[in-house]
């Protein structure tokens, strides 16, 4: 009898001792995986490039989803204005006014995201120079969607307070005697520290960006 309910006292224990062991995995599984939810191999790149030409009134938007982020990480959009295109037949297609455009950068605020802006250059981290001065602009009183989406404007510090009020980055006049282009880079950098932040996961930020052109005819105020 007394042997008996040894071993069965012994099993129990076994039990118990197994049972604490796959809780021990588990709850360390779940822990791992939350400090580890950034790790990254490097600096993931991935260059997105979008071009706008000004060839009339009109008003274009492009919205460029910015996916699979992790802190530490480096993406560079390019965005080209431009008052000409090639056609299929390899003919340039160009404006036959001076044009006028105003440029705006909008973004939501999903995560803690640094962004950079160039003119004209090529997107390499090595070459790039002479950053632009701009300023974040945050609002709320326009949403992208349904959940009250919060957003900030990308403007130019050395724009005037009117064009910086509508949220305007740049505005320029284009003449049409010769072909016109305009490059710009944007640097888009998820910070570091954030790495053991696990509330950015699967989360997706959005860039706008809008391009208004008017024909400026000659006669105009």
């Amino acid at each position: 009898m007394i042997r008996g309910k040894y071993l069965r006292e012994k099993k129990a224990m076994r039990t118990k001792i197994f049972i604490s062991i796959v809780i021990i995995l588990v709850l360390y599984k779940i822990i791992f995986n939350s400090y580890s939810l950034y790790e990254s191999e490097a600096n993931s790149t991935a260059d997105i490039d979008v071009a706008f030409y000004l060839l009339k009134d009109e008003y274009e938007t492009k919205t460029i989803p910015i996916e699979d982020m992790l802190p530490g990480d480096t993406q560079y959009l390019k965005f080209t204005i431009s008052n000409f295109y090639v056609d299929e037949s390899g003919n340039d297609v160009m404006s036959e006014t001076d044009m006028k455009c105003d440029i705006k950068i909008r973004t939501t605020t999903n995560l803690p995201l640094q962004y950079e802006l160039y003119i004209d250059q090529d997107i390499s981290s090595e070459s790039l120079q002479d950053k632009l001065d701009i300023e974040e602009r945050v609002t709320d009183n326009v949403h992208w969607d349904d959940y009250n989406t919060m957003f900030k404007h990308l403007v130019l510090a050395n724009e005037s307070e009117e064009l910086k009020s509508q949220g305007i980055t740049e505005s320029l006049e284009i003449p049409y005697e010769n072909e016109y282009s305009r490059t710009y880079i944007m640097k888009i950098t998820f910070p570091e520290q954030y790495s053991e932040n696990d509330k950015y996961q699967n989360i997706m930020e959005c860039i706008e960006i809008s391009v208004v052109s008017h024909q400026i005819i000659t006669g105009d105020d």
